[in-house]
């Protein structure tokens, strides 16, 4: 409980400004959230982030996250068009 605490001050500190309930989902918030994460995920210890994954797979997962997120136009993922709905999802129809 103590680390949490600990962690949650440490989060509202490093934050410019948090999101409060109502703020809309606007691209710079976006971009903010993005670079927040992925600074976060830089510095993390070993344990939880590998160091060989900064600066290798971190940044590609980023790029790929960015381009996604900022493109106007979004594509269907691979899977979602070979699998039908129900195989995945047998409730779902």
């Amino acid at each position: 409980m103590l680390l949490k605490r600990a962690s949650e001050r440490a989060y509202r500190s490093n934050c410019a400004r948090r999101p409060e309930v109502g703020d809309r989902f606007s691209p710079d918030l976006c971009k903010r959230l993005l670079a927040e994460e992925y600074e976060k995920l830089r510095n993390a210890s070993n344990r939880d982030v590998h160091d060989s994954s900064k600066n290798t797979t971190l940044p590609i997962a980023r790029e790929i996250v960015e381009a996604y997120v900022t493109n106007e136009v979004k594509f269907c993922t691979f899977p979602d068009r070979l699998i039908p709905r129900r195989a995945v999802f047998p409730g779902i129809l």
